[in-house]
């Protein structure tokens, strides 16, 4: 979802000026129609803070239709055939001493972040569940929704020390995490609710040693995400229960397997809990726009049968996706924070005191806190966003169970008498103007615990930007716990060719972040979701990043905590705003960039202080044509040179329903190719064109469907394409890159959803490349001009760099 909304009290303070261009790539490529507003935003950027709901409310739009269980099954017939061939070289395999070794670079911590207003903090990526281990209270467990599980035995320390449990596994999608028994038995579900789309999901791994190893994946038939996961130990053997995108699950044999116990068609299970009544279950349709009533439901012998609450009065009612929440398993006071059934706004906090057979609603919505502020004006957290932040936790030190925290997106609120008064306690972005100054907690709260932290009673809130711990009851918060948990879910990345130790990548709801130098401290430079990034490759002249519908653009070698940022925003935007950085041969000037708005190519040949269609649906492109919703969606030929009077070179667009638009003479003609039906198997979903030096036009495909095609190559400059995936794993790609050592066009790099495989004959064959990367969802690649240096951007796993 688009929040505008968001950085509306800065569109006050904001000069829209006009900006002109002095520079023109060719007269032929410039069409005289406005592309957006420009503005100068000076010290700050301003922020555009939108969230990966839009990609998980958008999954039908994208992709056509959710998964089926054929595509699991397929993929994990992939999964596992990839294991058999390049185990050794996943993270603590044996690989070959010849296997050159990726390395994470992060990031790790940060100095300072700007997003409106500049704070000194610290945030790692999206969180799913907190776990404190019942007997020492210096492990915890974070599972993350991108980056999998990490674990700490130094949770006490200032800077715990932070281990990834999960990089071992075929996935790194994180959907809900319980214990066992003891402490040491965990059992891990997997498909994050909000990005599981298109990796594996709908699976759950048991781990009997803390994390150090896992058994074989059990399936949940027919499901791709787990919603929430809960463990019932009250007989000899463990039950296991699984909310998930396709019903509820259970297991009585210690999570060897599963079955499903309860479907409501067309509705989500979201949420668990046990309580004096049995264990309480909530369903509601996924995304946003639906007109069904959530359902709650409910259990009396453990999960085996279940059926409709009794909600005598209709208490409960008119809600969507809700969570439960319990001070203890088996209260019978049980509280439920509840959207609207149309997924958007809150419905309301209600409130059961028979263990969730009977409720009440509180009518807390309207409610003004005690401390309102121009973000939080009432008691509103979800704010248009009830289908993905709702955040609830019940105190457990206070025995009369009045005592609670809530989260949405903007800020997080506590209530010490049941809901009839509440104080706001934290705020996205703390600043004189618009709010008191209250502790920063990130945007979109998902998760809570209590915790023992020192001795004392403590809370955690787990949020779109990592863990938050309050020690006070929510006077205040320390971040410093998020250094070290390298889940950030990057999304693009480039590099400087004079430092090629910085780099700047973008990232879901944690703006772009850069570092100058060799170091895994990223500083956020721009705010909100950080889409694309690119930066001059001759010579650092600008730094151009994106966030949906918008481009900024600074000059020099990234700009510094209060750098300057030129905003310019599309009328016809894509939300995954790409952006491409020619490489130096092609643009000597460093002040040519592309870029994409939904009906066609742009160009900036002043730094991206202003941008033209290159083409345009209906103005040299059919009115039909529309680019496609992709991080790289435009590619520029390495070697034609932009800065020519009469600029010559090859361009491809990736469009919706399997078309191309490709220009072979710098943009004076256009011709768009229906590729989708050319080679039996590939069925378009184009997400990355990419030509080599010698005129090899490359086209990956980020298909969910079993069996796709996902890779295609033409050497006559796009008359006629082949298959060129031989030896890739039956899952989608999102970015190929040509080796520029390689000067006859046949050795490539791909980012996949399982890492980045490499081929050296033009398709004929793919291998999985290089030693110790996750099988992440890798989103991004970036390689130097010499080829001695490849990086790339993982959505959950942060950077990763190889020296090929």
């Amino acid at each position: 979802m688009n929040r505008l909304w968001k950085y509306t009290r800065l569109l006050l303070a904001l000069l829209f000026v006009s900006s002109t261009s002095s520079y023109a790539l060719a007269p032929a490529m410039h069409d005289d129609v406005p592309v957006g507003t420009t503005g100068s935003v000076g010290g700050d950027d301003v922020f555009m803070d939108t969230e990966p709901d839009v990609r998980g409310a958008a999954a039908l739009d994208r992709f056509g239709a959710y998964f089926s269980e054929a595509y699991k099954e397929s993929l994990l017939r992939s999964l596992d055939s990839q294991r058999a061939l390049y185990g050794s070289l996943l993270p603590g395999g044996n690989a070959p001493r010849d296997v050159p070794t990726w390395r994470s670079i992060g990031p790790t911590n940060a100095k300072y972040q700007t997003n409106g207003v500049t704070l000194k903090v610290a945030d790692s990526g999206r969180v799913r569940t907190i776990l404190q281990s019942p007997g020492d209270a210096d492990t915890v467990y974070v599972l993350t929704s991108g980056g999998g599980l990490w674990k700490t035995v130094t949770f006490s320390h200032t800077n715990p020390q932070w281990s990834a449990k999960t990089d071992a596994l075929q996935t790194t999608s994180g959907g809900s995490v319980a214990f066992g028994r003891t402490a040491n038995v965990l059992y891990l579900g997997l498909g994050d609710p909000f990005d599981a789309f298109p990796t594996l999901g709908g699976v759950v791994a048991k781990s009997l040693d803390g994390g150090a190893s896992w058994l074989p994946f059990a399936n949940l038939p027919g499901a791709s995400t787990v919603e929430d996961i809960k463990v019932d130990t009250s007989g000899p053997v463990d039950i296991v229960l699984v909310a998930a995108d396709t019903g509820l699950y259970r297991s009585t044999d210690a999570g060897a397997s599963f079955t499903s116990v309860a479907t409501i068609p067309g509705q989500t299970m979201w949420s668990l809990a046990k309580t004096s009544a049995g264990w309480l279950a909530t369903s509601a349709v996924y995304g946003t726009g639906a007109a069904a009533q959530g359902r709650m439901l409910y259990s009396t012998d453990v999960g085996a049968t279940w059926g409709f609450i009794p909600n005598a009065g209709l208490g409960f009612i008119d809600a969507g996706r809700t969570t439960l929440a319990v001070a203890r398993p088996g209260d019978s006071i049980v509280y439920a924070f509840a959207a609207n059934r149309d997924g958007f706004a809150q419905r309301d906090l209600f409130k059961s005191t028979d263990g969730g057979l009977n409720w009440m609603a509180l009518g807390i919505t309207g409610k003004a806190p005690s401390n309102p502020n121009f973000d939080q004006h009432n008691m509103d957290l979800m704010r248009f966003q009830g289908w993905y932040d709702q955040m609830i936790l019940v105190d457990d030190a206070d025995p009369a169970r009045n005592t609670l925290y809530l989260g949405g997106t903007l800020s997080t609120a506590k209530t010490v008498d049941g809901g009839k008064s509440w104080t706001l306690i934290s705020n996205w972005l703390p600043d004189a103007n618009f709010s008191i100054f209250l502790p920063y907690v990130h945007a979109d709260q998902h998760a809570a615990a209590s915790i023992t932290l020192n001795g004392q009673r403590a809370i955690v809130f787990g949020t779109d930007g990592g863990i938050f711990v309050s020690s006070d009851g929510g006077a205040s918060f320390e971040f410093d716990k998020n250094n070290g948990i390298v889940s950030f879910l990057s999304q693009t990345i480039v590099s400087s060719t004079k430092n090629p130790q910085s780099l700047i990548t973008g990232m879901q709801d944690n703006g772009s972040r850069a570092r100058l130098g060799a170091s895994d401290f990223y500083n956020q430079v721009t705010g909100g979701d950080g889409e694309g990034v690119g930066w001059s490759q001759a010579n650092n002249a600008y730094t151009v990043t994106t966030v949906p519908g918008c481009l900024f653009s600074s000059p020099g070698l990234l700009p510094n905590t209060r750098g300057d940022w030129h905003r310019y925003c599309l009328f016809r935007p894509l939300f995954f705003m790409p952006v491409m950085s020619p490489t130096s041969v092609a643009d000597s000037t460093g002040l040519i960039f592309f870029a994409a708005a939904a009906d066609g190519p742009l160009a900036s040949v002043d730094g991206g202080l202003s941008w033209f269609y290159m083409a345009r649906a209906g103005s040299r492109l059919p009115s039909s044509f529309r680019v496609r919703n992709t991080w790289h969606a435009v590619n520029w030929d390495p070697v034609s040179d932009l800065n020519t009077p009469a600029a010559i070179g090859n361009m491809a667009v990736a469009g919706t329903a399997g078309r191309l638009a490709m220009t072979i003479d710098g943009g004076y003609h256009w011709f768009v190719k229906t590729v989708l039906g050319t080679v039996p198997g590939f069925d378009g979903f184009i997400s990355s064109p990419a030509w080599t030096a010698n005129g090899i036009l490359y086209v990956a495909s980020e298909s969910p469907n079993a069996g796709s095609v996902r890779v295609l190559k033409s050497t006559n400059l796009g008359a006629t394409f082949s298959r060129a995936d031989y030896g890739l794993p039956d899952a989608g790609i999102y970015h190929v890159v040509p080796d520029p050592r390689d000067a006859s066009g046949n050795s490539v790099y791909a980012a996949t959803f399982l890492g980045v495989y490499r081929t050296a004959d033009g398709g004929a064959s793919w291998s999985r490349f290089g030693a110790e990367l996750p099988a992440v969802r890798t989103t991004g690649l970036w390689v130097s001009e010499d080829g001695s240096l490849l990086r790339a951007a993982t959505y959950g796993r942060g950077v990763w760099e190889i020296n090929p």
